[in-house]
């Protein structure tokens, strides 16, 4: 499950939260979710190839969107589009924050981390992390979220599972027609 809020105070700012469950103890041992790692927080590339915890936004004043690429351990990225995969360089072009003008970066609360911690449903994996909206759109102040696609990849073993509330099949997470208008 995924739930993505925005709180206006004291700044406008939209929290993720991760929250998923395995029932099954074999199952979740395969999981590769590599617990909370302070000195691991940073911006690094190529998330995706590993277990991910991903939002794709779309501003409502034109066809741009962000990537986000969170990892559990604490590494994460931030990426711009101009439009449908464009530009289609890898990795993509870094989300440049506008105040520090240095690469854009989520607030993690790892607080509120949970590492395969067994409850009722079964084994727990938790992240939260936060991002103003001025870093999102910038100077943009008309831009506000219009669509997001909150999405995971999980890597078990040598597999991959995709989840998303919608995505086309192979999964394509940049394929804005699935995401969630606001």
């Amino acid at each position: 499950m995924v739930t993505v809020t925005l709180d206006k105070q004291p700044q406008p700012t939209l929290f993720f939260d991760y929250q998923i469950s395995i029932a099954d103890k074999a199952l979740a041992k395969q999981l590769a979710w590599t617990p909370w790692q302070t000195q691991r927080v940073g911006f690094t590339d190529y998330l995706w190839q590993e277990t991910c915890l991903e939002c794709f936004i779309a501003p409502s004043t034109d066809s741009r969107y962000l990537e986000i690429n969170a990892h559990p351990d604490g590494r994460y990225a931030l990426y711009q589009f101009e439009h449908y995969r464009h530009p289609s360089t890898l990795p993509p072009p870094a989300l440049i924050d506008p105040i520090q003008q240095t690469k854009a970066q989520i607030d993690w609360q790892p607080d509120t981390a949970l590492d395969g911690t067994l409850t009722k449903a079964g084994y727990s994996y938790q992240r939260r992390f936060s991002l103003p909206l001025a870093v999102l759109f910038g100077a943009d102040h008309a831009a506000h979220p219009a669509r997001l696609h909150p999405c995971v990849i999980l890597r078990f073993a040598d597999s991959y599972l995709y989840f998303a509330p919608k995505h086309p099949m192979p999964p394509d997470f940049h394929d804005r027609q699935y995401w969630t208008a606001l």
